[in-house]
């Protein structure tokens, strides 16, 4: 079981969807479609607290939830 000091530390760990997608700089949709996608294929990311729509993830989470790099860019494409 763990200790008290040990709850306290994973629950302050803890990050909000929001606060994964302000990490990144990308939208609170994007990171939820990642996590949901993740789970369908089997990996452990997060937690969606039943009957709600927000989610928690552990630091440990972030790597995973690293949205792709998008495609080349506008001036990539044009570039001789």
């Amino acid at each position: 079981m763990f200790e008290l000091k040990q709850k306290q530390e994973v629950l302050h760990s803890l990050l909000s969807l929001h606060g994964v997608a302000q990490h990144f700089g990308v939208t609170d949709a994007m990171i939820k479609i990642r996590a949901s996608w993740l789970r369908d294929m089997g990996v452990p990311v997060g937690w969606q607290i039943q009957g709600t729509r927000a989610w928690l993830f552990l630091p440990e989470d972030l790597e995973l939830l690293r949205p792709e790099p998008r495609g080349r860019t506008k001036k990539e494409i044009s570039a001789p």
